[in-house]
């Protein structure tokens, strides 16, 4: 995108030299610095252009606003590609004068010529001026459910150690966080118990985009091959999971931990795909994968997780209410792009 007048404002993609001015106008609006979430977006967007969409508003010299949208394919079993607004900003001084606007006109022409019909995004229900906008650019809430879950505080206390030392005591040989010992409790146990779980490689790619077909009846190898990789390279490796049963891979999960999507201040960690394969689906795989998630996360220091379900997806629906997860006080929004 070539740097277009656009109003009041110039508008043109985000560069790397402008993490600063975007970090600033951040801070300004939360209370709070969310530099390594900004440093570690606009390096994920250097690293898969392809993925993400931004656009920075200048007057003269100076950086106004900014936006960044991550871009979907494949996500909730869709073929079609979409978008979501997650970083959004405007500097003091120069908020209700149109810059907003100027950002999400912007954002339509560039995901109109990637042939993108639909904008997501998400939005704390309590931030009525950024619901005011939302409302004001044609954003109604959206067919998903955003839930919420606490990591237990069995978990937590099982690494409430404040030396380094007693996290790294728990892991064995192979890097992975080890809690099978059978007098602890039964969900800590649960994983290493009674099946392998560990983490997460791209070998994996291929019997996990096998196990979705058998769902979706589309093969979105494309999609979990972005998924993946960016849940590898944003999060490591601890927080995207599989299990093993008879040596193959029999379920999924593919997290990262956020620590700033959608003005969230705190870091958590956001699931972002479960699978299971229909051949072991009463071996409870699912919660055995949710038990070691919620191990490795306390080892983290991470106490909540996200994730976001189809309205009428009642099976890991039900699922997610069995391990915890309760309705998120945060509103999904979408709007198509005309």
């Amino acid at each position: 995108m070539t740097d277009t007048p656009n109003g009041s404002a110039t508008i043109r993609q985000l560069r790397p030299e402008d993490l600063h001015g975007v970090v600033g106008i951040d801070e300004k609006t939360l209370g709070r610095s969310r530099l390594g979430f900004f440093d570690k977006r606009l390096m994920a967007v250097q690293d898969n252009p392809d993925s993400y969409v931004t656009l920075a508003a200048d007057q003269g010299d100076r950086l106004v606003g900014y936006l960044i949208a991550r871009v979907n394919r494949g996500e909730f079993g869709r073929v079609d590609a979409t978008a979501a607004v997650d970083a959004m900003g405007v500097a003091e001084g120069h908020q209700q004068h149109g810059v907003g606007r100027q950002l999400m006109g912007a954002l339509d022409g560039a995901l109109q010529e990637l042939g993108i019909s639909t904008l997501f995004s998400q939005v704390d229900w309590t931030n009525s001026a950024l619901l005011g906008f939302f409302g004001r650019s044609g954003f109604t809430l959206a067919p998903r459910v955003l839930l919420h879950g606490a990591v237990p505080e069995g978990a937590l206390a099982a690494n409430s150690g404040d030396e380094a030392g007693e996290v790294e005591d728990s892991l064995d040989e192979s890097g992975e966080l080890d809690f099978s010992d059978p007098s602890g409790d039964q969900w800590i146990a649960l994983a290493r118990d009674r099946m392998l779980i560990r983490s997460m490689t791209e070998k994996d790619l291929a019997p996990i985009a096998a196990i979705d077909q058998q769902f979706t009846g589309i093969d979105r190898t494309p999609y979990f091959e972005r998924a993946v990789g960016q849940a590898l390279a944003e999060s490591g490796v601890r927080v995207s999971l599989v299990a093993e049963v008879d040596e193959r891979v029999a379920g999924y999960i593919i997290a990262r931990v956020d620590n700033g999507e959608f003005g969230q201040t705190e870091p958590v960690a956001v699931m972002d795909t479960l699978g299971v394969d229909p051949d072991v689906q009463h071996q409870d795989v699912a919660s055995a994968l949710m038990s070691q998630l919620y191990m490795n996360l306390a080892a983290l220091r991470i106490e909540e997780v996200r994730t976001v379900v189809a309205w009428d997806a009642f099976d890991i629906l039900n699922f997610l209410n069995e391990n915890g997860f309760a309705p998120a006080q945060r509103l999904a929004l979408w709007r198509k792009i005309h």
